[in-house]
């Protein structure tokens, strides 16, 4: 989840620095701010929406969308076929949704973090603005200083 939230913020942040209107385009969908500024910064992906990075990234705005906007709803599963050598692991079988399948392990998630830091590594590249590093973890100084009481 803040993945997703991390890399619309740069969306935002990019979309700032690159139009001056944006503003005004704050309000639309992720997907449709990459695509706006993929055109104005001409970043091709030429791996298409149903592939990586884009495909994950698509992926990852469901799951964001869905947790953040819950509905109640209904699971509908293929009937299977099993024999009687393996009909009782099949009844003990968890019945998950798209996103529950998602996050039963940390798979997905490093898909995400590789193929989000692949798509804003491409838009950060093309921007022309005089430009931050892509990836900070923030910056402390400390000092300290001796004081005589005497």
């Amino acid at each position: 989840m803040l993945t997703a939230f991390a890399f619309e913020a740069y969306l935002n942040h990019a979309g700032d620095v690159t139009f001056e209107c944006w503003e005004e385009l704050d309000r639309l969908p992720p997907m449709a701010k990459l695509e706006l500024l993929s055109e104005k910064l001409n970043v091709s992906f030429p791996e298409g929406h149903g592939a990586r990075p884009l495909q994950t990234v698509h992926k990852l705005l469901n799951l964001r969308n869905t947790i953040a906007h819950g509905r109640s709803g209904e699971i509908n599963i293929k009937p299977l076929i099993r024999t009687t050598e393996n009909y009782q692991t099949a009844l003990n079988e968890e019945v998950l949704t798209d996103w529950e399948k998602l996050v039963q392990t940390d798979e997905f998630a490093k898909r995400v973090r590789q193929d989000v830091r692949d798509v804003l590594e491409r838009v950060h590249a093309a921007r022309k603005d005089d430009k931050e590093h892509l990836f900070t973890y923030g910056m402390a100084l400390y000092g300290a200083s001796l004081v005589d009481e005497r």
